[in-house]
């Protein structure tokens, strides 16, 4: 091999091994910021102050955001998710990788609320009682004054208790989680119908849920047309959430989350 193909060798090689170092360093998703609104603020891994955030900003891996009481954003992940993030909200972005079958988006939520609109993959909300998931669905979860509230727009969602055992919430439906301010501790969940403000709270903040709201709005409307009238009408108090029994454990379950799939 003469003196000119051994030096073609060598810089195909290099070149080779440079492309597989970029593929290799490269996330296979990112998380971009648009349609800022308020005060929004972002602080990058590493980074000691928060600092106004800006339309295109990438989000890396333990970066966080906060958003102000007029503060809102979107949050765009390559996997084609959207999560919206709403006013008096902390987050921080715990990872973002390709997962066997899918992409996983991790959240930690320290206070506020997200809505999550999954456009494939899987992603994780974590909150003081645990981690709610949502897979191929509509989810929101929110974090304020010692209660966690998640409503299930769209989907089959399922709460995992600390203890492994699993709750449904049907579509329409909401959980909530109340935490006693002496004990710390977590009462049981509570299970009840969307109300018209949770519906209209999703349409606010997501123009994605407009159609779903209208069929929440229609099913709350023909369920009030279907009650038998009486000769003197009485109004009757809104049930209360009921709470929900536990399916027992799998062996090898996970923390404490709900699940969309």
């Amino acid at each position: 091999m003469n003196k000119r193909n051994i030096i073609l060798l060598v810089c195909a090689l290099l070149a080779a091994l440079a492309g597989c170092q970029t593929e290799e360093a490269a996330s296979p998703l990112s998380a971009s910021l648009s349609e800022l609104s308020g005060r929004v603020e972002m602080k990058q891994a590493g980074q000691e102050t928060f600092n106004q955030a800006a339309v295109d900003t990438v989000l890396d891996v333990n970066g966080q955001v906060q958003t102000g009481v007029d503060g809102r954003v979107r949050l765009d992940l390559s996997s084609g998710t959207i999560i919206r993030v709403a006013p008096t909200s902390f987050f921080t972005l715990t990872s973002n990788d390709e997962v066997e079958g899918g992409l996983l988006t991790k959240l930690k939520l320290e206070a506020g609320k997200v809505f999550i609109i999954l456009n494939g993959g899987q992603a994780d909300v974590e909150t003081p009682s645990g981690a709610a998931s949502v897979k191929g669905s509509y989810l929101s979860v929110q974090v304020e004054d010692g209660n966690i509230v998640i409503t299930c727009l769209e989907g089959t969602c399922s709460l995992e208790d600390p203890d492994g055992g699993v709750i449904l919430i049907p579509p329409g439906f909401m959980m909530t989680l109340i935490q006693d301010p002496n004990t710390g501790e977590w009462g049981a969940p509570l299970l009840g119908e969307m109300t018209p403000e949770e519906f209209q709270e999703w349409l606010d903040a997501t123009p994605e849920a407009n159609e779903l709201f209208e069929q929440g709005i229609a099913s709350l409307t023909a369920a009030a047309s279907t009650e038998a009238p009486t000769d003197e009408p009485t109004e009757e108090p809104t049930a209360p959430p009921t709470e929900v029994e536990t399916v027992a454990p799998e062996a090898g379950a996970s923390n404490a989350c709900s699940q969309l799939n």
